[in-house]
């Protein structure tokens, strides 16, 4: 099969070495990848998971598309330093969170150079039997955290679905308000956020925003409740999620100490609710339906305390399906010899199914 090559290198000084390579090439795609090597240890969080994503996504397309070839570029290095432990580290916890199919590492990838002097390194991906995803996009709790689900877990969960054995009921389940701090313990069903002034002030900052958009902004995204509203929703009796009462940390009980709402309760509870556009929500009967069509998702609370503050409780329900932030899960292929695309989410959960029916 005939190589594909997926982006230009046309103005790089690889590219007389990549067409070299692409003539005696068997593997059947072939995609470029150009990295300096100062990536490797760089401390900037957010500049590292730019260049982590631009990775995962290519080698997520080779998994997904037949496996071939991800033809590396490290710029701006010493070019006789053939050490590969940086690049190993910087790129380690992505290539096995790409493994779906339960391959070992070694089964699915091998890198050599090519030329060291010229930086030029041949990451070799393997197929996957399964679907290889950059970000489930839906998370699952312990008592302790929350976190990805394996790919065993979500098939076994869709299999449970399709079998009648997932119920739930139909209205989030409500749970007592304390304000004694003694009685307040986190679990899989409760999640305690603590309302900092300063903090929230900091984010806000450089923008315009009312303070009710930027309020439910900051505890969608910098709180996280988007990814704790996807994995309360599967567990059973779902979860509260409250803002305005701190966690346990060692021997002092938590905080209640609320938020002082500079909005009415309507325009906040209103604009949660369009929040609720950006989730997506997977029925047993395989469809998929925006999060603000999913009955009673979530029921909003406020909690008036003395001092004149509100603790906000998100009650969420267990959900007969599997909800996703942003859109639904995310991987990618190669289409038309020449191109990166995102898996349609219909595509994605069919994939998961049918290789649960192997």
């Amino acid at each position: 099969m005939a190589s594909q090559r997926v982006d230009s290198t046309d103005k790089c000084t690889c590219w007389i070495s990549y067409k070299s390579f692409e003539t005696s090439c068997t593997e059947p795609n072939i995609i470029t990848f150009h990295i300096k090597a100062s990536n490797f240890t760089e401390q900037d969080r957010k500049k590292k998971r730019i260049v982590l994503r631009e990775f995962d996504t290519r080698v997520s397309a080779l998994r997904n598309t037949a496996g071939g070839i991800l033809f590396i570029h490290i710029t701006h290095r010493n070019i006789n330093d053939r050490n590969l432990s940086n690049f190993d580290q910087f790129v380690d916890k992505s290539l096995k969170n790409l493994i779906a199919d339960g391959c070992s590492f070694v089964e699915s990838y091998s890198r050599k150079w090519l030329s060291c002097q010229e930086g030029i390194l041949i990451l070799t991906v393997a197929k996957e039997s399964c679907v290889s995803s950059v970000s489930l996009n839906t998370k699952v709790c312990s008592d302790h955290e929350i976190e990805f689900p394996s790919t065993f877990e979500l098939i076994r969960f869709v299999s449970k679905g399709q079998h009648g054995v997932s119920e739930a009921p139909e209205n989030p389940e409500h749970r007592p308000f304390h304000q004694n701090a003694k009685n307040w313990v986190e679990d899989r069903h409760i999640q305690l956020k603590t309302f900092d002034e300063p903090t929230f002030r900091t984010y806000c900052k450089g923008n315009n925003k009312s303070w009710e958009v930027n309020f439910v902004d900051y505890v969608w995204n910098k709180l996280r409740f988007q990814e704790y509203l996807t994995c309360m929703s599967k567990v059973p009796r779902g979860g509260s999620y409250y803002v305005g009462i701190s966690e346990w940390k060692n021997q002092v009980p938590p905080d209640v100490h609320g938020i002082p709402l500079r909005s009415t309760k309507t325009n906040i509870t209103d604009r949660f609710k369009q929040k609720l556009s950006t989730v997506t929500v997977y029925d047993f009967d395989d469809t998929f339906k925006s999060g603000y069509e999913e009955e009673n998702i979530i029921e909003i609370k406020f909690h008036d305390l003395k001092t004149g503050n509100s603790v906000l409780e998100m009650v969420v329900k267990c959900v007969k399906g599997i909800v996703f932030y942003d859109n639904g899960p995310l991987a990618y292929a190669i289409e038309d010899k020449d191109k990166i695309v995102k898996i349609d989410k219909v595509q994605w959960i069919r994939k998961i199914r049918s290789w649960r029916m192997q």
